[in-house]
């Protein structure tokens, strides 16, 4: 299992990298680290909080004006740098609806849809909704408060947590 997850995330870093001009061009990725407290018993008794580190691509599809279009790649480990037992990889196809405003202090809501693989006791996938709202606090950089709900695993109960975000965008 923990092949085919990592099969899946590097599938989707070399589809959207090898769109890209050159491979030092990181215009349209965002990298972001937070921490996410779980909602769900079965998760929450596991570990109190977990750490995400996420990765996020552009895509050139717009649903509207002052929309954008995304992938994104979220990792939930109940402490960094672990993988395995305690982890979930999230990836999502999401859209974010800005306010008219431009530049710093820009706020924003977002929302997504995707799958989830769970490994907090034995590997499941799940359907995943997420959102949250955002506020751009420099040209690059950013803050989000959202949440990430899943169905109900078979075994892990579901991903369903709370988290705060910061962000930088190339």
């Amino acid at each position: 299992m923990k092949t085919t997850l990592f099969a899946l995330a590097a599938l989707m870093i070399t589809g959207v990298a090898s769109a890209q001009d050159s491979a030092l061009d990181l215009s349209g990725v965002t990298f972001k680290v937070g921490v996410s407290f779980p909602l769900d018993n079965k998760v929450s008794n596991f570990a109190k909080n977990l750490t995400n580190l996420g990765i996020e691509f552009n895509v050139p599809s717009k649903f509207g004006n002052n929309t954008e279009s995304y992938l994104s790649a979220d990792y939930f480990a109940k402490s960094a740098g672990t993988f395995g037992k305690g982890s979930a990889l999230v990836l999502t196809f999401n859209q974010r609806f800005m306010k008219k405003a431009t530049g710093t202090r820009q706020t924003y809501g977002y929302a997504g849809l995707g799958m989830g693989f769970m490994d907090i006791t034995r590997s499941d996938q799940v359907f995943v909704v997420r959102g949250g709202f955002g506020i751009n606090v420099s040209d690059q950089t950013f803050v989000e408060v959202g949440g990430t709900f899943s169905s109900k695993s078979s075994v892990d109960g579901s991903l369903n947590t709370i988290g705060l975000t910061f962000g930088y965008r190339f």
